[in-house]
């Protein structure tokens, strides 16, 4: 496969940070991340049921497993072998140009004071607050694991206390 687009690389990209303390002891922390689309390439070896593009064509009676491609000549005629059609396995290569993702962050501390030089902060957050993920991962033991594009995590939320003396 040749192209003259520059793969895994996004036609836009930024991030930001914003902290905010109303009051003293609390600080509320947003992060974004926005990822423009992008050309990702992808093999699929059709018939193995691995990626998107393949199960569809299974599931539309376009190939079974297995499958193999019988070969024809530029004319159109039948490559024989054996006095039968040669057949042969088929590895599809395919540029893919990506969806944009935008993932979004929360965070909120709220420090206590302790004893005159210890400190413990509470905090919670939430991570892909719009749950962006790529969803077309190829899966089995036949798949891209190079097809990885999009935030491999999904929302997920967390807490936790962290001390300082």
């Amino acid at each position: 496969m040749t192209s003259k687009e520059i793969t895994r690389t996004p036609s836009t990209y930024g991030y930001f940070t914003i902290g905010i303390n109303p009051i003293r002891p609390l600080n509320i922390a947003l992060t974004g991340t926005f990822t423009g689309s992008m050309y990702v390439p992808h093999v699929v070896k059709w018939g193995q049921n691995s990626a998107v593009t393949d199960r569809t064509a299974i599931a539309a009676g376009l190939r079974t497993e297995g499958y193999k491609l019988p070969l024809v000549d530029a004319t159109g005629a039948a490559i024989l072998e054996d006095g039968a059609q040669k057949k042969v396995d088929v590895e599809w290569n395919e540029l893919v140009k990506t969806k944009s993702f935008f993932d979004l962050g929360a965070k909120i501390t709220y420090d206590l004071r302790l004893f005159s030089k210890s400190n413990v902060q509470l905090y919670c957050g939430i991570n892909n607050l719009f749950n962006a993920f790529q969803s077309d991962y190829d899966f089995g033991p036949d798949r891209d694991s190079g097809y990885i594009y999009g935030p491999t995590i999904p929302r997920s939320g967390y807490f936790g206390v962290k001390f300082t003396f």
